[in-house]
């Protein structure tokens, strides 16, 4: 977030639950290229290489490509992503919790199409992390593109 900006809060509703986003323990990474990921439904992890905004330093851009907070508490993750130029193929995105899978969305719409999902987690603030893996059911390789349908974020959220 530039030193000018303010950020204000911003209420997430859930199951008849209100929730504020927290001012801190937030971030927002994409990617700056392309990366390839392999055919036949073989996961790869999402490499979000470039920090939009990560105002407690605790997503890792440049090793692991993983969340892992400094606060405990509820985080609400989105994902946002989209493989190129799979007509009529399925592209898959994962969520691992410590390193096991926790939620999968899949979209087969078609050429283009994105796939977004949110959840909501308990956090522990010490050792738990979490981390994004992609698969797309084409026989060749395709490439995730850095674009406005590539994104991971989170937020703590208070309530």
């Amino acid at each position: 977030v530039p030193p000018s900006a303010t950020m204000v809060n911003a209420a997430v509703f859930s199951a008849g639950n209100h929730y504020t986003l927290s001012q801190t323990n937030a971030f927002s990474v994409n990617r700056t290229s392309n990366q390839t990921i392999a055919g036949n439904s073989t996961f790869s992890k999402v490499e979000f290489n470039n920090v939009k905004y990560d105002i407690d330093g605790t997503f890792d851009s440049s090793t692991n490509y993983l969340h892992q907070p400094n606060v405990a508490g509820k985080y609400l993750y989105t994902v946002r992503l989209r493989i190129s130029f799979l007509a009529s193929h399925v592209t898959m995105v994962l969520l691992k919790l410590n390193g096991t899978d926790n939620i999968a969305q899949s979209n087969s719409e078609g050429l283009n199409d994105s796939v977004t999902f949110s959840t909501m987690l308990f956090m522990d603030g010490s050792s738990d992390y979490v981390e994004i893996f992609a698969a797309q059911d084409d026989t060749v390789n395709r490439d995730i593109q850095p674009s406005q349908h590539l994104e991971f974020t989170g937020h703590r959220v208070v309530g």
